[in-house]
């Protein structure tokens, strides 16, 4: 590193412009672009990146887990573990030999347990789907995410722990981390059934209600996955003896189970360094029910609970994210019907919402499912199409891409982007000119032909924003700031000089 240049909040995205030496960066927290001279690695400028759909719960509280520079050198943060809000598929050993033992509420039938500071390697969790699935951690020894909050200390070494306000923000950002859908289960939220070999649709019925732990316990009773979709854990902490451990687990969530697959138990390269259960030791779900506390009668049993586990629920539908792109080449197909009609009876199910987006009697257009076949469309004095419709429209150039995404979003992905209630249709066109920013920009390449000085772009983009809403206001500085360009001294040197000398020799267009 050669030096730092102050930006923005959460710098993320980097574009170069060679010819002007001008760096631009995407600033994620505050959703600023800055733009930097690389000649004097000074930031000269900023400019809003535009409307941002996410709501506060997200954009309050994301700065906490990507933010660096609450670490102790400005270049942790809790996603250097916790990439994305999940894993990094790691191991580590975070015990502290001065730590003092703790003693938990929460086992089986109201038991405590007793954890040593010294815990040993211990896979990182993900961060999805935690919150309202308390108390967390592999031991169950942290009773909520704010509990966590020494580590900002204690293990990236930063300056300072979150205050109250800023740890609610946290917990309320990660509480929308969610999973992606499980690609090992059917579209419809059913369980695979293969004619031949291990069926998970099988293994949902023997994990449900079969007492394989000992002949007393079937999977679900800990592993809660019905009725419903559950995370697949009963929040309790189970005993070492029971277990077969050296300490005291709390039962873990079963979603996304499929993303640890890779670690084989044999010489050679490897795709993974860790696996299954807390310390990433066992290398597949199917030696892990070889494990003494179970009572299988057959390795098929194995398969069949393996292949369920493997296609577990996440809690986002399959149905999310599943699309289908209609053209003049597969209009007619049944494949391309059933597709859709898939994607609509997953609508109607509460699965999922279903948008259509492309270009549409020549125009891009969007429309959004609202039952029963039909399509709103984002114009509010427009009537509701068909799917029949919207298939039948479909050609080259006029393609239409049907696709499935999360309940609650499908209006903003479709008809108002900006939830004002003014479909996306009936909005007014936007002119990047209206800006004060690139309006005053604008002028310095037009009359000056160079870049802005920071100073003078701050101060003529502040001379129009001073007016707030007021139209009026706004005009008529416009008009003065574009008269200050014209009549500077710059200007009158230069470009207008040049514009003097061509009249002179050649006259006007009119050739007086």
């Amino acid at each position: 590193m050669q030096s730092r240049i102050a930006v923005g909040q959460g710098p993320t995205g980097l574009a170069l412009n060679g010819p002007r030496n001008l760096l631009y960066v995407l600033n994620r927290f505050d959703e600023t672009i800055s733009i930097v001279d690389l000649a004097t690695r000074a930031q000269i400028a900023t400019s809003p990146v535009g409307f941002n759909p996410e709501p506060d719960t997200v954009r309050n509280g994301r700065r906490f887990l990507y933010d660096t520079s609450l670490s102790a050198h400005g270049d942790l943060s809790c996603a250097s573990c916790h990439q994305n809000g999940h894993r990094d598929g790691l191991a580590w050993d975070l015990g502290d030999p001065q730590g003092q033992m703790l003693t938990v509420n929460g086992g089986l039938l109201g038991a405590q347990s007793n954890f040593h500071p010294m815990k040993g390697p211990m896979t990182t969790q993900s961060l999805r789907g935690i919150i309202s699935n308390e108390p967390l951690h592999w031991r169950g020894d942290r009773a909520s995410l704010a509990n966590f909050n020494p580590a900002f200390q204690s293990l990236l070494g930063g300056p300072r722990q979150l205050t109250t306000d800023e740890i609610n923000a946290f917990t309320t950002f990660v509480r929308t981390l969610t999973y992606p859908p499980n690609p090992n289960e059917n579209p419809d939220r059913t369980m695979p059934n293969p004619a031949t070999g291990p069926s998970a649709a099988r293994g949902a019925q023997l994990f449900n209600a079969t007492t394989f732990d000992a002949g007393v316990f079937t999977c679900n009773q800990c592993h809660t996955a019905s009725p419903g979709f559950g995370p697949g854990t009963n929040k309790l902490i189970i005993p070492a003896i029971a277990l077969g451990e050296s300490q005291d687990f709390k039962v873990p969530q079963l979603r996304g189970e499929y993303q640890k697959l890779g670690l084989l138990n044999a010489p050679g390269e490897q795709i993974s360094g860790f696996g299954f259960i807390h310390d990433g030791s066992i290398d597949n779900v199917f030696d892990f029910l070889h494990a003494p506390v179970f009572n299988f009668q057959s390795d098929s049993q194995r398969r069949d609970v393996e292949q369920f586990v493997l296609a577990f629920d996440t809690g986002t539908p399959p149905a999310v994210g599943l699309e289908i792109t209609v053209n003049s080449s597969n209009k007619s197909a049944n494949a391309t019907t059933a597709r859709v009609n898939l994607l609509m009876s997953q609508a109607s199910a509460g699965n999922c919402d279903l948008v259509v987006r492309g270009i549409y009697n020549g125009a891009l257009r969007a429309f959004l499912f609202s039952g029963n076949g039909q399509f709103q469309t984002d114009r509010q004095s427009e009537a509701r199409v068909t799917s029949q419709t919207l298939l039948q429209a479909a050609g080259d150039g006029a393609e239409l891409t049907f696709l499935g995404v999360p309940v609650g979003a499908g209006r903003r992905l479709s008809v108002d982007r900006d939830g004002n209630g003014i479909l996306d249709g009936d909005e007014p066109r936007l002119n990047a000119i209206d800006a004060a920013q690139f309006f005053v920009w604008q002028h310095y390449l037009d009359f000056l032909n160079r870049e802005p000085d920071p100073s003078g772009l701050a101060f003529w983009t502040n001379e129009i924003n001073s007016c707030g809403s007021n139209a009026q206001c706004i005009e008529a500085k416009r008009i003065n700031v574009s008269a200050a360009y014209f009549l500077s001294i710059e200007f009158q040197q230069t470009g207008y000089l040049v514009e003097r000398i061509y009249k002179a020799a050649y006259g006007d267009a009119s050739g007086t």
